[in-house]
């Protein structure tokens, strides 16, 4: 049993049909329309005609290679507008670390005024007025003295808490990491984070009150354990 093609009449569409099927009884399945059987012109292909193109004949305008000279001083202006850009780039850091020196050397110097005085003292002779400066307690009045050593803790819990702050507000991630991870706002601060003038405030603070905070929370969480240990044993009982 051969197949045969037949056209549809009304949209041309060509389909393939049995040999003993009815074309008049089929419908084009496309449009409705009454199929019909081709004959062998309609079989035919087309003559296909070559078209030229004028486009294609013409050739392509040479291109002009600059002259090296031209190429040196471009790659010299590119050279020369990376490191504008990179100084531009830098006023920040530049300015933290003056910021960091000024806060640093003034907390330093209240807080170990004394024990700088002292030291040089003891190497060369600075006279009676420098004894009786060590004596009073160095640069602060002994009662301001106090109120430095006793306040620096607080002074840097506060800052510990911005870290945390400001680690929320640049990814919830880190934030989470500071808030439960002890001590990684550090390590954020000075590692991840690009808020270089915070970073440079916080060092400077360290300067003059690390000691006296690790000293004093050293002994929070000794006074701690201590309790716990001690309430764990009577509750045993």
């Amino acid at each position: 049993m051969a197949d045969i093609d037949v056209q549809c009449t009304k949209c041309g569409k060509i389909i393939t049909v049995s040999e003993f099927a009815d074309i008049a009884a089929i419908k084009c399945h496309a449009c409705g329309g009454s199929l019909r059987k081709l004959t062998s012109s309609d079989k035919k292909e087309p003559e296909r005609k070559l078209r030229f193109v004028d486009d294609i004949s013409k050739p392509a305008p040479p291109v002009e290679r600059p002259s090296e000279e031209w190429e040196f001083s471009k790659k010299m202006s590119k050279h020369y507008s990376s490191l504008s850009q990179e100084r531009k780039l830098n006023v920040p850091l530049l300015m933290s670390w003056i910021m960091f020196l000024v806060i640093g050397l003034t907390t330093g110097f209240l807080r170990y005024s004394k024990q700088i005085i002292k030291i040089a003292s003891g190497v060369i002779n600075l006279g009676e007025g420098v004894t009786k400066f060590i004596r009073d307690g160095g640069v602060l009045p002994k009662e301001y003295f106090n109120y430095m050593v006793e306040y620096a803790p607080f002074v840097v819990l506060v800052l510990y808490i911005g870290v945390i702050l400001m680690a929320f507000k640049d990814s919830v991630f880190q934030g989470v990491l500071c808030l439960f991870v002890p001590l990684y706002p550090f390590f954020y601060l000075f590692a991840i984070s690009d808020n270089f003038y915070f970073r440079a405030i916080f060092a400077g603070v360290l300067v003059g009150t690390a000691e006296d905070s690790f000293i004093y929370y050293r002994d929070l969480i000794a006074r701690t354990i201590v309790f716990i240990e001690h309430w764990i044993q009577h509750a045993a009982e």
